[in-house]
């Protein structure tokens, strides 16, 4: 908002932080998910219409040609990958969604499309990015687009996270919900008001907590891989133990060798990465 805005609405990005959260928070007093199945509209728009704008760059060559591009840069990748990883941390809103569904047999199919779409338009965006500006591309590739497109899809960008901050914040407030009431669920203003208070450690947060893309890799390597990938390998192999045949058998053990490696050097290029970040800032500041 600070970027796109300067100081329109206000002088710094803290300003706009509480701003954004005045926005944000009372999407979390909703009474279930269901009602939140309007802001998922406006997300859905908006990431079709960034969409849209990188394929019709593409398309019609609004680009200067030839950007400097590698086959391969190993050193960022496990870096990259933990940050990529971070896209698909969305498992512990799951159960929480199916049991807001009308027809909650539906959820596995829901899913398995759900998880294709995000997979093939990411690799659409990533792909055509790097292929459009290579090296020079932005963190978000919308900033690289003509100025018109990159205005336009900054702001719907905006809704994302209003669209999505009460579904990624549910587990953790129903959980939250639940101890504060001492094993029952609160209702009326002590339940808003744990939903509140949580609101706001997460804007606190926000505005103490540097190099986020950094700290979105390391919660992507060490957490996301595990929860995702590793564990749920694992788990499979331990509940169907001698009811599986042995081509599964050895897929398991392959996907837990892949994510314990991944979580292990994306844990530590991460590591590395925040400690020269916050070096180098050190070194500024004296």
């Amino acid at each position: 908002m600070y970027s796109l805005l300067g100081n329109m609405l206000a002088s710094s990005a803290s300003q706009y932080m509480l701003i954004a959260a005045a926005i944000m928070i009372p999407t979390v007093w909703l009474p279930d998910l269901s009602a939140l199945s309007f802001l998922g509209v406006f997300g859905v728009t908006a990431t079709t219409t960034v969409v849209a704008s990188v394929l019709y760059t593409l398309v019609t060559g609004n680009f200067t040609a030839g950007a400097l591009t590698h086959s391969a840069l190993p050193a960022t990748l496990p870096l990259v990958f933990g940050i990529m990883t971070f896209c698909y941390s969305g498992h512990g809103v799951f159960p929480a969604i199916q049991a807001s569904m009308k027809e909650p047999q539906l959820f596995p199919k829901v899913l398995n499309v759900a998880f294709f779409l995000v997979a093939f338009l990411c690799t659409f965006i990533a792909a055509a990015g790097y292929y459009m500006y290579g090296a020079g591309a932005a963190d978000i590739v919308i900033f690289n687009l003509p100025t018109l497109l990159a205005t336009a899809c900054s702001c719907l960008v905006l809704i994302n996270p209003v669209a999505k901050f009460a579904l990624t914040m549910e587990p953790v407030a129903a959980a939250a919900n639940v101890a504060a009431g001492a094993g029952r669920p609160l209702t009326g203003l002590p339940r808003l008001a744990v939903r509140t208070a949580l609101s706001l450690a997460i804007l606190m947060a926000a505005r103490s907590l540097p190099f986020l893309a950094h700290l979105m890799a390391l919660v992507g390597s060490f957490m996301t891989i595990s929860v995702s990938v590793t564990l749920p390998a694992l788990c499979h192999l331990i509940l169907l133990k001698g009811k599986l045949g042995t081509a599964k058998v050895l897929w398991n053990w392959f996907v837990v060798l892949l994510g314990v490696t991944c979580t292990v050097a994306g844990t530590t290029a991460s590591m590395r990465s925040l400690a020269a970040k916050a070096s180098a800032v050190a070194v500024g500041a004296a």
